[in-house]
C-alpha cells in the first residue's frame, strides 16, 4: 500500500530524518536499518501511519532529488528573483527550466518545504558542482577553495615573453655533432 505523504506527514518525517542525522545514525548516504525502524515507529506513534523501511527509504529518495532539484535551480535562477521561496520568472523561462531538469516544475508555484531539515538531512552528502573543479572544464572558479589552496597566487610572477632568451637548435648540441660520428 502506498503511504500517503500530506505536507503534515512530510514535515513529520523530516523531522524524524533530521533527528536520526543529528544522532550520527547516517554513516553514509542512508540512514542505518535501526533509524529506520526508530523512524517509523515514532512515525507511527505520531500520525498512526504504519510505513515499511523501503517506504521510508524511498521517501528519502525523492526528498533528496527535491533538495538536489531545488539547489540546482537556485544556482541557475540568474536575472529573475526570489519571492516567499519561489523563483520569479517568466512562462518562457519555466518552460526551458522544466525542460532542463525533470522535477524544477514543483517549485514554480511554492519553494522547497521543509528546507531547513532537508539541508540537515543531505547538504553535506550531496553535491550540485560549485565545490568541484574539473581541469578540462578550463579555470577554476575565483572564489574556489581549489584556487587558495593549490595556487599559490602571491607567488606567481608575471613572466615577459619578450625577455626569455630563445635556445636556437644550433647552440643546444651536446659536444658533438652528428656529421662528425
Amino acid at each position: 500500500m502506498a503511504a500517503e505523504w500530506s505536507d503534515e506527514n512530510t514535515r513529520i518525517v523530516t523531522d524524524l530524518f533530521t533527528d536520526q542525522v543529528r544522532a550520527g545514525n547516517r554513516p553514509n548516504t542512508h540512514l542505518t536499518p535501526n533509524a529506520y525502524e526508530e523512524v517509523a515507529k515514532e512515525f507511527k506513534r505520531r500520525t498512526c501511519v504504519d510505513l515499511k523501511h523501503t517506504q521510508l527509504k524511498n521517501k528519502w529518495d525523492k526528498l533528496k532529488i527535491d533538495y538536489n532539484n531545488f539547489k540546482r535551480l537556485k544556482q541557475r535562477e540568474t536575472g529573475g528573483g526570489w519571492e516567499s521561496g519561489t523563483v520569479t520568472h517568466d512562462g518562457e523561462w519555466w518552460k526551458h527550466a522544466k525542460k532542463d531538469i525533470k522535477g524544477y516544475g514543483k517549485f514554480r508555484k511554492q519553494g522547497l518545504r521543509n528546507e531547513e531539515n532537508l539541508r540537515v538531512m543531505f547538504e553535506d552528502i550531496t553535491s550540485d558542482g560549485t565545490d568541484h573543479w574539473n581541469p578540462a572544464s578550463g579555470l577554476p572558479p575565483p572564489s574556489s577553495a581549489v584556487v587558495a589552496n593549490i595556487l599559490n597566487v602571491d607567488a606567481i610572477q608575471d613572466v615577459d615573453l619578450d625577455e626569455i632568451e630563445e635556445v636556437s637548435p644550433a647552440s643546444s648540441k651536446s659536444g658533438t655533432d652528428y656529421k662528425d660520428r
